[in-house]
C-alpha cells in the first residue's frame, strides 16, 4: 500500500531535482529506508541462543531461551541434485505453486503490475496517477470485501455521492 503513494509522491516532488529523474530518487529513498531497518535487524535479532553474544541479554535470559527451544534430533540429508527433484515432486511445491497462480491472478490484480501496465497503455493517466490508482483499488477491495461479508451496505446517497 505504501509504495504506490511513495512512488507517486516522489515522482511529483523530486522528478528532475539535482538532475535525477523521479525513478532514481525512489531508489535513493528506498536505500535510506532499508539501511536503518537492516542495521536494526542486525543488532536486535541475535544469532541462535547458543551462540548469542549480545550485550542486552543476560546469561539467565540466554539459558531460558536455550531451554525453551526444542532440540533438533532430525538427521539432515545431503545436498545434491536429487534434492531439486524431491522438492519439485513434493505436494508442498505443487500446492504452493497453484495457490500462488490463483492468488496472484485473482485477488492481487490491483497490487500486481497488471493494472499499472494497463493504465499506462491507455495514455490517459500520468505517472503519479498510474501509481495512485492501483493503491486506491486495493484499499477499496480491502474495505468492501469485509463489509460485504458482514452484510453492511452503504447507499450512495448516505455517503454523499
Amino acid at each position: 500500500m505504501f509504495s504506490g503513494f511513495l512512488q507517486g509522491g516522489v515522482h511529483e516532488s523530486l522528478d528532475g531535482v539535482q538532475g535525477l529523474p523521479g525513478w532514481r530518487w525512489l531508489f535513493v529513498i528506498d536505500f535510506c529506508i532499508t539501511v536503518p531497518v537492516a542495521l536494526y535487524g542486525y543488532l536486535a535479532f541475535p544469532d541462535t541462543p547458543e551462540k548469542a553474544c549480545v550485550w542486552w541479554l543476560s546469561e539467565e535470559e540466554k539459558k531460558l531461551a536455550i531451554e525453551r527451544l526444542p532440540e533438533v534430533k532430525k538427521q539432515r540429508g545431503m545436498l545434491g541434485w536429487s534434492l531439486i527433484s524431491r522438492v519439485l515432486r513434493s505436494w508442498h511445491w505443487v500446492g504452493f505453486s497453484l495457490i500462488w497462480v490463483f492468488a496472484s491472478n485473482t485477488e492481487m490484480f490491483s497490487t500486481n503490475a497488471v493494472l499499472n501496465l494497463w493504465l499506462s497503455s491507455t495514455g490517459d493517466y500520468n505517472v503519479s496517477q498510474v501509481n495512485y490508482i492501483p493503491t486506491g483499488v486495493a484499499l477499496d477491495l480491502g474495505s468492501s470485501r469485509p463489509s460485504s461479508l458482514a452484510g453492511i451496505r452503504i447507499s450512495p446517497s448516505a455517503s454523499g455521492m
